[in-house]
């Protein structure tokens, strides 16, 4: 709803994309912030109760639409991958409370020329890529409600 009210005004995403980010990072750190002086320790603002973790094949289908094959889903290929599910509220409560779900996927053994230098430079070759996922009871989109 926001970016069509920036396009409906002609706002161009480039100028205010730093602003948002801006913001954004400042919101999660007084979140943290905030959380660690509750709790006397640090503890993530969302997925803090983890549901089960395996490992798993990722695959990338053939004959992606042209908009959706970039990046690691420009051809058809399989990538090993560690799964995480959890819960996405920022503090642990019984699994019957409705809350937002999450998965997040570790895709190993990505190779190629990365967009940002990696974390750790344990090898040149290969690398990994994260990809994460929620969904929640309601939705501030109104196309995924």
């Amino acid at each position: 709803m926001f970016f069509d009210w920036c396009h409906d005004r002609g706002v161009s995403l480039d100028r205010i994309e730093p602003i948002l980010v801006s913001l954004y990072i400042e919101e999660i750190s007084g979140r943290l912030k905030q959380s660690r002086e509750k709790r006397g320790k640090f503890q993530g603002d969302v997925h803090v109760k983890v549901h089960g973790c395996s490992t798993g094949e990722f695959r990338v289908l053939p004959n992606l639409p042209a908009e959706l094959a970039q990046g690691l889903f420009a051809e058809e290929r399989s990538f090993s991958a560690a799964v995480r599910f959890s819960n996405s509220v920022s503090h642990p409560q019984p699994d019957f409370v409705r809350d937002g779900r999450g998965m997040a996927m570790k895709l190993l053994e990505i190779a190629g020329e990365r967009l940002s230098p990696p974390l750790l430079d344990y090898d040149p070759v290969h690398y990994t890529e994260g990809v994460v996922s929620s969904d929640h009871w309601s939705s501030i989109c109104p196309a995924s409600s």
